[in-house]
């Protein structure tokens, strides 16, 4: 029960990123029909669909924390290209879209991911650093 209540954050964790592929994929799907609205063209709109897709496909592969970094760089780099295709209302924009559904909560995994690896470290150290000194207690 203890080890349950201790990885429940990288559950949650894994079940955040896997909802980041989602929205990924839904922004693609929205794109593809409403990309006059941000003003795109139609081969522009393909492309940035196409990109996302990949994007969606990068963030399930993503096994390791430095993978999910890298994912998350690139995807920050992909809002900085989109920011020039701009919806009239700043609420339906690409980049806020991606920011708040898709950086933010990977963003909050990757820190999550981070604090379980220091408990992780210092439950480790402490078992190797703490039997010993139990033992040459006696």
């Amino acid at each position: 029960m203890l080890l349950d209540k201790f990885l429940a954050p990288i559950d949650e964790a894994q079940n955040r990123i896997q909802d980041t592929a989602k929205h990924a994929q839904y922004i693609a799907e929205l794109l593809g029909y409403y990309y006059r609205d941000h003003s795109l063209s139609q081969e522009e709109a393909k492309i940035l669909c196409s990109e996302l897709r990949t994007i969606a496909v990068k963030i399930t592969k993503a096994e390791s924390l430095y993978e999910l970094k890298i994912v998350y760089e690139a995807i920050t780099d992909f809002v900085d290209i989109t920011a020039k295709f701009q919806h009239k209302e700043r609420k339906y924009s690409i980049g806020r879209g991606l920011r708040k559904n898709i950086l933010d909560p990977l963003n909050t995994c990757i820190g999550k991911y981070q604090n379980f690896q220091r408990r992780s470290e210092c439950y480790n150290s402490w078992e190797t650093v703490g039997k010993p000194r139990l033992e040459s207690n006696e």
